[in-house]
């Protein structure tokens, strides 16, 4: 048997590791509801959906909160 040693994460690596999961999820939340709406001929791509209309917005106030914060850095972050 090998002995490994499993370094512990850093503060900064989980926060990292958090967005990278968060962003993920939501892009597939996204990609969902938009493979639904195609497949169910509800809005069209680029003018508006008829459904899911809060779940969508939801999502692109989130990824424009994320991206207004990236102006602003964490302070555990260099």
């Amino acid at each position: 048997m090998s002995n490994k040693r499993h370094k512990k994460l850093s503060k900064i690596m989980m926060l990292h590791y958090w967005k990278l999961t968060f962003r993920s999820l939501l892009f597939i939340g996204a990609l969902i509801l938009y493979i639904y709406n195609w497949i169910h001929h509800t809005g069209s791509s680029f003018s508006g959906f008829d459904e899911n209309k809060i779940v969508l917005a939801s999502i692109w106030f989130i990824f424009a909160f994320e991206m207004i914060l990236r102006f602003i850095p964490s302070p555990i972050e260099s």
